[in-house]
């Protein structure tokens, strides 16, 4: 998964000239671990330019889940739900601390997601708290991720079932 995740952010590595190094934080910024569609650099920037890649992460004892439907995506976004010995692989971006507020809002919280902190790992093997989010919505019968939201390459390993 972690190789899959490093082919899919290639080229913003290239685009950003940061082939690899992990960025300092100051206290003006914060660290942002993204699991579904704010993988893409494109998706974050929409109303979070400041987003910066800081390494491939991975966050233990939870797995990623799909369980509600959404009107707007046509099918069930990502969630994170505790999960013992399971691990969900992600990106880190860092963030001016201005932007956590239109973060939260691309993320509808605190009506569709929750904002808390993690401890993630880093591809050096350092950990990291960084804030993520989580669906507040209630569980669904229907779990499908939307064709459109997700790749279908993306889909297969995610969700292999």
């Amino acid at each position: 998964m972690a190789q899959y995740i490093k082919q899919l952010i290639k080229p913003v590595l290239r685009m950003e000239g940061l082939g690899g190094g992990i960025l300092e934080k100051s206290q003006s910024t914060f660290s942002y671990f993204a699991f579904g569609s704010n993988l893409s650099s494109q998706r974050i920037r929409i109303n979070n330019p400041s987003a910066r890649f800081r390494s491939i992460a991975k966050l233990s004892d939870y797995k990623l889940d799909f369980n509600y439907f959404s009107k707007r995506w046509q099918g069930a976004p990502a969630t994170l739900v505790p999960h013992e010995g399971e691990h969900v692989w992600g990106v880190l971006w860092e963030l001016d601390q201005e932007h956590l507020e239109t973060l939260d809002k691309q993320e509808g919280v605190p009506r569709v997601y929750k904002r808390m902190e993690v401890r993630v790992e880093l591809e050096d093997g350092r950990s990291e708290i960084a804030y993520t989010y989580y669906l507040v919505k209630p569980d669904e019968p229907d779990k499908r991720p939307s064709k459109g939201h997700v790749s279908t390459r993306f889909l297969l390993i995610i969700w292999p079932d």
